[in-house]
Formats: structure tokens, sequence, C-alpha cells
């Protein structure tokens, strides 16, 4: 490039690397003046092309993890770049020198528990990304709590008819309990510490299997240290007892519908829910599976499984669920997976796999749990990315070597509204967000590692739901 301005001190050159190769290269400057005096300077450049940036909100570090890395590998499971997150950490862009521009990488983070006994790794990877379907990912810091319960733990019960089982449960956002054993009712409440969402109401559900009764109360999150769980706080107005049908069969199948409330547009969005109910069966009744639904929430969502069926739903359970007209199965070989797979719409695949708990090594308690999600409408094959240098120190390292894998399930998906993987990433995982926010309705079509059925596996993480 030439400049004519001999009066200039100043120059601006626009340079954009992705006109050139990757790799080494050498960028020249030369000089001249009317006398025909030239001077030429050499300087050596690296030439990068990047993958993604990571945006990390502030107190996004969990103090629990002793250590979070984030990296980047190619289809053949190659490292192509690592980073380290810190407590401070607040931008992380990968890069790479190799030319990838006609394939796809994955993306993996990587969350290390160190303890006294042992220690455990938890592994997330997003496969099938290139880099124009994800350039930017924008994480969310996730709600954490306190580290011990709110006194007081335990309340006495009182007015209970002793003829009479009860079944209770109170589950919300930073809150769990249920009846105990020497009957006093346990409540466990915890405070989210890194913002300001939380809830003043615990909301307590009491199923009387006795009588076949359902019944509930809200109380205030702060209970004074006399407080009585007395049976004659609960009550069952706007509870109506429903059914749901299904199209997969009336055998002796597990079924299951979890229902979750949430107070107000702000709880809904902040995912501040209350459990309004949790109903099992063990055979589907010709008449249908009975369960309770308080209409006097403001909003709901809910959870159903059977057989080999999960669906996640916003608003009140359906009267009749519908199979999927799809089939998943899958084969494993030392580190690849491979999924097979029919049907039409699914275009999101999710592999739950593990070291099907501790593992001894070195007279330590090891352990691992690794998320994998890929594009199932394209992809049929799936393999675990090499390790890098840097993760080699852990000890579920050695796990991974050896070949210790616990497939604990395999499952295909569809999201209403969300025509492609390229939406799900763009749409759920580029901000962060609940993928309920974004589509009312998922549908799976899963299968275990065990074999078994009527058990959907869901394993809480920061970034995958």
């Amino acid at each position: 490039m030439e400049f004519f301005d001999g009066t200039a001190t100043d120059y601006q050159l626009d340079f954009n690397p992705k006109n050139y190769s990757v790799g080494s290269q050498n960028f020249s400057l030369k000089a001249s003046d009317n006398l025909g005096n030239e001077t030429q300077q050499d300087i050596p450049i690296e030439i990068f092309r990047r993958l993604i940036v990571i945006n990390i909100p502030t107190d996004f570090y969990d103090p629990q993890f002793a250590r979070i890395y984030v990296f980047a590998s190619s289809e053949d499971g190659k490292v192509l770049d690592t980073a380290r997150i810190f407590q401070n950490s607040e931008e992380i862009i990968l890069r790479t020198d190799s030319d990838i521009s006609n394939n796809t990488f994955a993306l993996t983070f990587v969350e290390y528990i160190s303890g006294s006994v042992g220690n455990y790794t938890n592994l997330t990877t997003i496969q099938d990304l290139t880099s124009d379907n994800l350039r930017m990912l924008n994480l969310r810091t996730k709600p954490r709590f306190e580290p011990v319960p709110r006194e007081p733990l335990l309340f006495p019960m009182q007015n209970f008819d002793p003829d009479d089982i009860f079944n209770s449960t109170a589950w919300g956002f930073g809150y769990s309990g249920g009846i105990s054993t020497n009957s006093q009712f346990v409540l466990d409440r915890r405070r989210n510490t890194v913002s300001n969402v939380n809830t003043d109401d615990v909301y307590v559900w009491l199923k009387n299997e006795t009588l076949d009764d359902y019944s509930y109360t809200i109380l205030d999150w702060d209970l004074p240290n006399d407080f009585i769980i007395d049976q004659s706080i609960f009550g069952n107005e706007n509870i109506e007892r429903r059914t749901y049908q299904t199209s997969l069969g009336i055998d002796n199948y597990v079924s299951s519908i979890n229902i979750f409330g949430y107070f107000s547009e702000e709880d809904f969005q902040n995912n501040v829910f209350h459990n309004i109910n949790n109903a099992a069966k063990g055979f589907m009744p010709s008449s249908g599976a009975p369960y309770f639904f308080n209409t006097d929430i403001f909003k709901t969502r809910y959870e159903f499984t059977m057989k080999d069926y999960h669906t996640e739903r916003n608003g009140e359970p359906l009267d009749f669920f519908n199979d999927l007209d799809w089939t998943i199965d899958y084969s494993i070989s030392s580190k690849e997976i491979t999924i097979n797979s029919n049907g039409f719409g699914h275009n999101v695949g999710k592999i739950n796999l593990g070291s099907g708990g501790s593992q001894e090594i070195n007279g330590l308690n090891v352990g691992y749990n690794w998320t994998l999600v890929f594009d199932s409408e394209n992809s049929d094959t799936t393999s675990l990315p090499e390790i890098p240098v840097e993760v080699q120190e852990f000890d579920f390292y050695i796990l991974y070597q050896n070949d210790v894998i616990d497939i604990q399930q395999v499952e295909i998906k569809r999201y209403e509204g969300l025509s492609s993987y390229n939406d799900y990433l763009n749409k759920v995982i580029k901000d962060n967000k609940q993928s309920y926010l974004v589509s009312p309705i998922m549908e799976s079509r899963y299968i275990k590692g065990d074999g078994s059925e009527g058990y959907y596996y869901k394993l809480s993480n920061f970034l995958l739901d």
C-alpha cells in the first residue's frame, strides 16, 4: 500500500485478517521519498480466527469451584484454545491459528470442585458451532443461596389425625422441606446471595393419602421460633382434582406430572417458582391419572413424563398427551457416541454421561458429569473432545483416559417456535436464557443408559436446562 502525503506523520490502515491465511505472516512497511531513497521494515505477525467472545457478568464466579476453564476444540477433538475464568474475568475471546472456515467446533466449560476427601468435575459442551451461528455468548449469574439454612429448621406439628397418612412437600426458590419421620416439619430456607431476586412466600402442599385429599398453605418466609404447623392452616380453596390421559398406553407404565407456580410476572421471568403438585402413577387408569391443580396461581408451567417421553410446557396441563413419532437408540465405542434416531421435527440433541458414581483414585473419591448438546437434525455422531493440558491435572482425567464413561441419558428434542439448532443457539444459548421464556413447549424422546423408563434425568446446569 502506498501513501503519497509526504507531510503526514500519522497514517491509518484498514486491515482485515479474514482476507489472509491463518498462521505466520510478514507485514511489510515500505517508505520512499522524492529522491528515490527507500526504507522497508518487516514485522512478523500471527493471524488467528476468532471463534467466540464470552461475556462474563459480575459475580458469575462461584467460590465453591476451585477452577473454571473454557476451551474450544475442532471437529476431530483437537484443542484449539483454552482460557481460565477468574473471579474478575469480564470477557474471554477464544481464537485459533487453524483454518476451520468449513468446519464446526465445540465449546466446553469445566468446573472443578476440590475437597479433602475427593474432587468432582462438571463439564458442559456445546457442539456443532461455526464462526457464524454463535459469535458471542453472554453468560448470566446463576442464583447462589446461603450456605446454611435459616433458623428455625424444625417445626412441631399438631391436630393431624393419627389414623391418616400424610404426604407433604415444600419446594421452591430457595426452600425445601416436608414431614420428617418423627412427625416434625422440616423447612430449609436460604436466601439468594448474588442478587435481590428472592421470594417472601413458602408454598406448602399437604396430601392426605388416606382420604385422597389435597390442601395447601402459603407461609411467610420469616417464621417465629414458636411457630407450629397446625392442620387448620391448610385449606383447599381454588383446588381442582383433574386427570390426564395419554396415547402412550394404559399398562403398568410410570407417569408423573410436576407443576410449578409463579405469583407474578417478575417471578416467572426470574424462575422464582413454587412446586404446586407432584403426582406419579405406576399405571394408567382407564379413567385417567389424577392430580391436583390450584386455579388461583398467577402462572404455571409443568413437566410430564411417561415411558420414554418427556415434555415441559407453560400453562395448565393438557387433558391428553400425544406421543411422538420418534425413535432413538445409541451405541458407544471408546469416546465416540453414535445416535440412531428416526422421526422429523427434532433439532436439539443432549447427552448426559459421567463416572457412574465416585471412583477411588489415589485414596480420593473422584467423579465427573458431562453434558453435551448437538444438532440432532444434522449430526448422528458425537465424540468427547481431547482434554487441554491445563485440565489434565484434575483426577477426572484418569477416568477419561481409561474410558470410564457411564451413559445416563441420550435424547432428541424439539422446541416450539425454534425451527433449527441455530435458532436454539441464538435464542436460548447466546444470552443464557431459560428455555421456557423463549419456547412454551419442549418435547423429548429419551433413552436411559440403564434401560429404565418413566424417569427423566434432569441435571441443574448453569448453561443448559
